[in-house]
């Protein structure tokens, strides 16, 4: 073995690797509690009224979902 893969190998071991301390797993899903307030600034809130595009879908966050016909793409 090369001199500098033993030299680097025995730094590697003294060098300590940062773990995870106290990371609180759900049990359950995660319900976004803090987008149930109103946004405080004018207009924050007009993002939530649009639809996400799923292909040629939209489809809205109240359920509703409308097809896109295919020369509007």
């Amino acid at each position: 073995m090369s001199e500098y893969l033993q030299t680097s190998r025995q730094l590697q071991s003294r060098i300590p690797f940062a773990k995870a301390v106290g990371i609180a797993h759900s049990t359950g899903p995660y319900h976004c509690p803090e987008l149930t307030k109103p946004c405080a600034r004018a207009g924050g809130d007009a993002a939530q009224q649009l639809p996400s595009r799923a292909g040629n879908r939209l489809v809205y966050r109240d359920g509703r979902v409308e097809r896109l016909k295919d020369d509007a793409l």
